[in-house]
């Protein structure tokens, strides 16, 4: 194509709510950075594996709501999960997969919900900014909004595989309810709690049996941990939350259930499930032991009779 830019991947044509995620900035809590990164990281991963991505460092366009529209630019393999509705060309085309997208061609995505979808190409390259290209809404470090007219860009003239390896099996389990490990008295995890504002800073609950949780003094924050503020409203902490706070903590949301947060919709009621530490790290370890199987290689598939191409 005659307008194709050296380096440029794609053009992005119109675009929702998106950023620019990877698996962010860990360990950086005591120089006051938040981790940012995927809001949900199971689907991240997914997206990542499934083009045989670096797992940390991969970029990926995180789509909140609305619609994404791209141009791309030359041949790539683009992996989409979570909730959405995927079109080349117009064409409906298989989510949850690593797919084939030529040169000259329109990729529309179109959020679903709930929760988060990540779009990943290959050969897309970004800056990044304390080791990771995570955009962080609330610190606004690294990463960025994405918006018409934006681009994907690449290192000039690199051509990477477009052979076909893996698709994404959804197999986590549905559940009533958040899993918590309450600090002190859990009474107020007996009564739902209606999400009256989402963000990924953290989403805010309000009407339930309000904790009883006297003073805390400011102190270090983690991404699940469940405050209560002076007005009774309960905030859970999101990857983009601040890591000090002087609110009380009356919670941490169990490891296993930290990626449920980004599913939770405005004026919808979340009830908590309080769990103890050996349960905890149970659920975490069959969470991961899920994911690992999630990943369907080429050899199974083609046991089972399927198709990726199909």
């Amino acid at each position: 194509m005659s307008d194709v830019v050296e380096g440029v991947i794609a053009v992005i044509e119109s675009v929702g709510l998106a950023t620019v995620q990877d698996a962010g900035r860990r360990g950086m809590g005591h120089l006051g950075v938040p981790r940012a990164g995927a809001w949900h990281g199971r689907r991240y991963r997914a997206a990542v594996r499934v083009i045989d991505g670096d797992p940390q460092r991969t970029p990926a366009v995180e789509l909140l709501q609305g619609h994404l529209r791209m141009r791309i630019t030359r041949d790539v393999l683009v992996a989409v999960v979570g909730p959405a509705e995927v079109r080349i060309d117009r064409q409906r085309a298989a989510a949850d997969t690593a797919t084939c997208v030529r040169g000259g061609s329109v990729l529309e995505i179109s959020h679903r919900g709930p929760g988060p979808v990540y779009a990943v190409i290959t050969g897309w390259v970004e800056p990044a900014v304390l080791g990771s290209a995570s955009t962080d809404t609330f610190s606004g470090i690294g990463g960025r909004l994405l918006a018409s007219g934006d681009t994907l860009e690449g290192p000039p003239g690199a051509a990477p595989a477009l052979s076909v390896g893996s698709f994404h099996r959804d197999s986590a389990r549905a559940l009533g309810g958040l899993r918590v490990l309450a600090l002190g008295h859990a009474g107020w995890t007996t009564t739902p709690w209606r999400v009256t504002s989402t963000s990924r800073s953290g989403i805010r609950l309000r009407g339930g049996q309000v904790p009883s949780s006297g003073t805390w003094p400011s102190g270090p924050m983690v991404e699940g941990a469940v405050q209560c503020t002076p007005a009774g409203e309960l905030i859970i902490l999101g990857p983009d939350g601040g890591v000090t706070g002087g609110y009380p903590v009356v919670g941490v949301i169990a490891t296993a259930d930290v990626d449920r947060v980004s599913e939770v919709q405005i004026d919808t009621d979340v009830h908590f499930i309080p769990v103890d530490i050996p349960a905890a790290m149970a659920a975490h370890r069959e969470g991961t032991e899920a994911e690992q199987r999630s990943i369907v290689r080429r050899e199974s598939l083609s046991q089972e009779g399927s198709s990726l191409d199909s």
